[in-house]
């Protein structure tokens, strides 16, 4: 009987560990919306910022030049909107569009897992 409690938690806790999650994650339905819409839906932003892409972004931002490749000397200016909670971190990212600035991509991952 002991043996079976001990074979149960064993199996319990590996698959805790194997379902945390250890990858980057998107939201597809966050896509296309305005800043407005994405701070009503996900809150307000620990931090924002804006930038001129470049072909060296910081390593979460490689994505971006999925959407621009080769974007030195086209001036593309992106908003970059983020949210932390202890476990999880979010960023998403705006370029304006017909004079409004709509959500081009995001990212979530699990900080105490990937660490860029």
């Amino acid at each position: 009987m002991n043996i079976f409690k001990l074979f149960s938690l064993i199996l319990i806790v590996s698959f805790i560990c194997t379902s945390c999650s250890n990858k980057v994650n998107r939201n597809d339905s966050i896509d296309g919306k305005s800043i407005e819409w994405v701070i009503s839906y996900l809150g307000k932003p620990n931090y924002q910022k804006e930038f001129i892409l470049s072909e060296n972004p910081y390593e979460y931002q490689y994505g971006l030049l999925t959407y621009f490749p080769k974007p030195e000397g086209r001036n593309i200016r992106i908003k970059e909107f983020g949210w932390k909670t202890k476990f999880n971190e979010k960023v998403v990212w705006f370029h304006k569009k017909n004079r409004n600035w709509v959500s081009i991509d995001n990212i979530s991952w699990n900080p105490n897992r990937i660490t860029f």
